[in-house]
């Protein structure tokens, strides 16, 4: 009688993927878009060895956004979220293909598994940067037309206002951050012409008129 044994002595393998994204948020804070920045993604070399001579490890690796500033080019208000340099921070992962989910510890970011015979193991690290969003001022205009009456000498003697006229124009609305200015420009036309005298602005700062009238100011 002849008996033969085998012990199979076989690596596994374990590779960590690190994903980032951006999240844009409304004025109240709440989450309105997430954009992945996918140039960003990139998986480790994987880690190899035997299942009782060593364990696998990963942690998590935050950037901020000047780390990844090539990576996020050409992402709505680019250069707002390199003078904020916020951080990409941890906050979960995700795509376990592990063989306990005991190898990991959601709150620290840190995995620390057995490997598996002829088995790769895997993990995605997600990482999210907030952009909070940008205050805006609102500039509107009303424009109001009034057919005046004088007498001989030029002494007022009526003043109706043509609503019509008056409709379709009042309400023009510009809206912007406080970098940006506005410009309100004059609407005169059929006759008539703009009286400077009762013009009412409601301005944090002093009203400035062009030569041609037009009004420019900060939103």
């Amino acid at each position: 009688m002849f008996y033969e044994y085998e012990r199979i002595i076989q690596p596994g393998r374990f590779e960590d993927t690190h994903k980032y994204f951006v999240e844009y948020l409304d004025q109240e804070g709440k989450v309105v878009k997430t954009v992945p920045v996918t140039e960003a993604t990139f998986t480790k070399d994987f880690q190899e060895g035997l299942r009782d001579d060593k364990n696998f490890t990963a942690t998590k690796e935050e950037k901020t956004a000047t780390d990844l500033s090539n990576e996020l080019q050409g992402f709505e208000r680019y250069e707002d979220i390199l003078e904020m340099n916020g951080t990409f921070e941890y906050r979960n992962t995700s795509d376990h293909d592990l063989e306990s989910e005991n190898y990991v510890n959601e709150d620290t970011g840190v995995v620390d598994g057995k490997f598996v015979a002829g088995k790769l193991q895997k993990i995605t690290y997600n990482y999210y940067l907030q952009v909070p969003s940008v205050e805006t001022g609102k500039f509107v205009e009303h424009h109001e037309y009034y057919d005046v009456e004088k007498n001989f000498e030029g002494v007022e003697t009526s003043r109706e206002l043509n609503q019509e006229k008056t409709n379709s124009v009042t309400g023009i609305t510009s809206e912007g951050p406080e970098e940006e200015t506005y410009h309100s420009a004059l609407q005169e036309g059929d006759g008539y012409k703009v009286n400077k005298e009762k013009t009412e602005t409601k301005l944090i700062v002093e009203p400035k008129f062009d030569e041609d009238g037009t009004l420019q100011g900060n939103e």
